[in-house]
């Protein structure tokens, strides 16, 4: 009875490990991202491959603005974004293909404008622990991220000014593009920035739909 019993718990293991590892997770609360190793076993966060992930970094009836602290000292190293970016490579070190769909508002208030400038832009200040992120990583990654849509075309225009027709960029639909930014030329790190929700929109998954 005892060997029948750990043949069904064997099966049972080997069967949650492939549910893990083969398929792609979908998740936009976030909430729910913050606390998912409370709700589910390390050992499981650590053999999935593929991920779509929304980030909504808007205000609730119960929170203030999540970037504020960004906005408000650039240099901080503080924010629920950076300890988001240092969560995913210690909780999901075999992930493969991750697309984080970044929803909140990117474009500067006037009054934070020239120090998130004189800091590098919107490229180091928030794109920055991204990249780390990235890094953290390592090659032989599909990441993929998706900001709003003004901010998207903004680093775009600057990016094909500056590289031309040598930028590598992607249609991943008939109305959306992608461009690729580079990290590490040696061994091919990098990711695909793209072109993600409307300024005022609403919906969560829109970035998602768009595949």
């Amino acid at each position: 009875m005892a060997n029948t019993d750990n043949n069904g718990l064997s099966r049972y293991v080997d069967g949650v490990d492939i549910l893990f590892s083969t398929n792609n997770f979908h998740m936009d609360n976030f909430d729910l991202l913050l606390n998912l190793p409370r709700l589910i076993l390390p050992q499981r966060l650590r053999i999935i491959e593929s991920m779509e992930v929304s980030w909504a970094f808007r205000p609730t009836a119960t929170r203030d603005k999540p970037l504020d602290v960004l906005w408000n000292d650039p240099k901080t190293r503080d924010s629920v974004l950076h300890e988001m970016c240092r969560m995913v490579p210690e909780l999901f070190p075999r992930v493969r293909q991750l697309d984080i769909n970044i929803l909140g508002e990117l474009r500067l208030r006037p009054d934070i404008h020239s120090a998130v400038f004189a800091l590098g832009g919107i490229e180091t200040v928030f794109l920055g622990p991204i990249e780390d992120m990235v890094r953290a990583l390592g090659p032989g990654r599909e990441v993929c991220i998706a900001i709003q849509q003004t901010v998207f075309h903004t680093l775009f225009m600057e990016k094909f000014e500056l590289y031309g027709h040598d930028l590598k960029q992607d249609i991943y639909n008939p109305y959306n593009i992608r461009f690729w930014k580079e990290l590490d030329p040696d061994n091919g790190l990098g990711y695909w920035i793209c072109d993600g929700a409307p300024d005022h929109c609403q919906l969560g998954n829109i970035y998602f739909n768009n595949y």
